[in-house]
């Protein structure tokens, strides 16, 4: 294992792909603490397996308290004009932390597998990033692994049908308190019989896609506790806040969808519903569809519209509630049913808009994880200037060390712990 230091001039396209497996590659900032821009031109970053890549923990500024959800701001940029900027392609067991990366660009005799800030990989971590301005996804082409604390915006530019979102996988992932805003497509999009899915915490806004879609997926996809708000702002049909086509196994549940186009939640089987389990040509009945606690707000499209076939099993609680706040007073669900064969499920917590120190104990915990795991070299038991090292400086340290007390005194007060 070796530990390797890039600053502003060295070339970073060289240190990456020179990397074996068990290498840390810390790219540093500005020796004043500005940001520092490392172009890649046409290059790809191919690391090793098992490589670490991490700027400096970014400034980080609160967007949803509840959520705990970031923008994230790196003082690290990585820029290209390539087709992607990381190639993890038959890579496994990377991290990718305290970065911007953006820029990617379509090749348009290979749509499918570029345009990518991060293509591929299995086992991944991606958290503490901000990655936007790519032509086709963010993070893409059976990319499998976990996304924690990232901002994705201004994404999916080149706009290619099938293929565009800011975020599209057919492998396992989870997503846990990131913010997606302002892309050009959609948000994160399940697809080609995915399994192992789970969204949580999360803030999708102002796409001009769906928001989160599972689409000809056997699951199990769990999407809870996320804001879905203004998505498909084309109001094109099919489309909404979330959106469930041809799959099974897949529970919303404590999410907010408000004023999405279209509808804030459709669920429906289109032509491949009895395909079955076939990668990309996959599909399936409606089957254990699960739609509980949610708030639906807005005057069109307020419930969640479920079309399909038949033989299909799908719950929709009656703690689900529908608010119209653009009316004079609220409205009933807008359910648009066709042979629906319903149950209700026992009904969880009245729905209640929470603060940070209000947050579950095993959701703190992890926040805490998280950030011990990315400051704390191993060995250091606490979050101190000496142990941080070169790469923060003394206004950025004082800013995570307020951050990090805060997580841990929220998580002691909910213990009840002095």
């Amino acid at each position: 294992m070796a530990v390797i230091d890039v600053f502003p001039g060295d070339d970073l396209v060289a240190a990456v792909n020179g990397t074996s497996p068990g290498d840390v590659v810390n790219i540093h900032a500005h020796e004043d603490g500005s940001k520092a821009v490392y172009d890649i031109g046409t290059s790809a970053l191919t690391p090793a397996s098992d490589v670490k890549i991490r700027g400096p923990f970014p400034r980080l500024e609160m967007v949803d308290s509840y959520r705990a959800v970031f923008r994230v701001y790196p003082m690290v940029h990585i820029t290209g004009s390539g087709w992607n900027i990381f190639d993890l392609s038959s890579r496994s067991g990377n991290v990718i932390e305290g970065l911007e990366i953006s820029g990617s660009k379509l090749d348009a005799a290979d749509q499918l597998m570029s345009g990518k800030g991060i293509r591929g990989g299995a086992s991944q971590l991606v958290r503490f990033c901000w990655l936007h301005d790519h032509e086709n996804n963010a993070i893409g082409a059976s990319w499998q692994g976990e996304v924690h604390y990232c901002w994705f915006t201004k994404n999916s530019i080149g706009d290619v049908s099938g293929i565009s979102s800011a975020m599209k996988t057919t492998a396992p992932c989870r997503i846990e308190h990131c913010l997606f805003e302002d892309n050009y497509r959609g948000g994160p999009w399940f697809d080609c019989d995915s399994t192992d899915v789970y969204v949580g915490h999360t803030v999708v806004r102002n796409d001009v896609g769906t928001g989160i879609w599972v689409e000809i997926s056997q699951g199990p996809a769990t999407i809870e506790n996320c804001l879905v708000e203004n998505c498909n702002t084309g109001g094109v049909g099919g489309r909404g806040g979330i959106v469930i086509a041809s799959s099974k196994n897949v529970t919303v549940r404590n999410c907010v969808l408000k004023d999405n186009g279209h509808s804030n939640m459709r669920v429906w089987e289109d032509n491949r519903f009895q395909n079955g389990s076939n990668g990309c040509d996959s599909g399936y009945y409606l089957e254990n569809i699960l739609v509980e606690g949610n708030r639906f707000i807005g005057s069109s499209g307020v419930g969640p519209r479920i079309i399909f076939n038949g033989q299909s099993t799908i719950f929709v609680s009656s703690d689900n509630t529908y608010d119209n706040p653009h009316e004079s007073a609220p409205v009933d669900a807008q359910v648009v049913v066709s042979g629906l064969n319903s149950a209700e499920y026992p009904q969880p917590e009245e729905w209640q808009i929470a603060e940070l120190g209000q947050l579950p104990a095993e959701d703190l915990e992890a926040a805490i994880r998280h950030m011990q795991d990315y400051l704390l070299p191993p060995g250091h038991a606490d979050a101190s200037a000496a142990s941080v090292g070169p790469q923060m400086n003394a206004s950025m340290f004082v800013h995570v060390s307020e951050l990090y007390e805060m997580l841990v005194a929220a998580h002691a007060a909910l213990l009840g712990e002095s």
